[in-house]
């Protein structure tokens, strides 16, 4: 089903000249049925001279026709669409994301924490070093190296959550800020 414009109108609209660009003059021109077309080219010379070599070189140009079905959606159907444009605006925001934060080399800066964990870490390595020649560990000693081991856990899973964190807010200001 075509939708087209009476003769009468298209007629006015290309005398009055109000268009701003020369799309605007084809879409009112695509809304002219096949004999209204042929008048218009026909009496061109009515017409401002912008607007008679748009429809000189409209004339010698096929005009695309589509072909438009409409029918009736259920809500369910709409939620279906709906949906799955989310779905894909989400993965772009996510592509666009990933490729922003890989061509920008960006990372979470580097806090106390990472620092605290670089130092219980090397703690756990003297204290480990100064063993290998004991066969036989003190509990305290094994306590104590335990309770440093937990401390490093307790720091990697804080990092990992400062990690998530930053992702999350660098994310939102890019996606925010309209770099998509």
């Amino acid at each position: 089903m075509d939708t087209t414009l009476p003769l009468e109108d298209i007629d006015a609209l290309l005398r009055r000249n109000w268009f701003l660009d020369t799309q605007d003059v084809l879409e009112l021109l695509y809304l002219a049925d096949e004999p209204s077309w042929r008048w218009i080219v026909q009496n061109q010379r009515r017409y401002p001279p912008v607007i008679r070599e748009i429809i000189s070189t409209e004339a010698y140009i096929p005009r695309p026709r589509t072909k438009t079905v409409l029918r009736n959606m259920s809500a369910a159907e709409f939620d279906e669409m709906r949906k799955n444009e989310d779905l894909a605006a989400l993965a772009r925001k996510e592509a666009a994301w990933t490729q922003y934060k890989a061509a920008h080399n960006l990372a979470r800066p580097q806090g106390d924490m990472d620092e605290h964990y670089r130092a219980t870490y090397e703690r756990i390595l003297k204290k480990r070093k100064t063993l290998n020649n004991h066969t036989i560990v003190p509990v305290s000693v094994q306590l104590e190296i335990r309770t440093m081991e937990n401390e490093l856990e307790s720091a990697r899973a804080r990092i990992e959550q400062s990690d998530k964190h930053w992702e999350f807010d660098a994310k939102y200001d890019f996606l925010l800020n309209g770099a998509l």
